[in-house]
């Protein structure tokens, strides 16, 4: 395991790219 560190970073990444995706489908729907 990575321990702390390790998770809270992956949670970050995981919700930097799903906030990016939201960002897409929005600019998608608007379009």
């Amino acid at each position: 395991m990575l321990g702390l560190p390790g998770a809270a970073l992956g949670l970050g990444f995981a919700l930097l790219i799903s906030d990016r995706n939201v960002k897409y489908d929005i600019e998608e729907l608007a379009a």
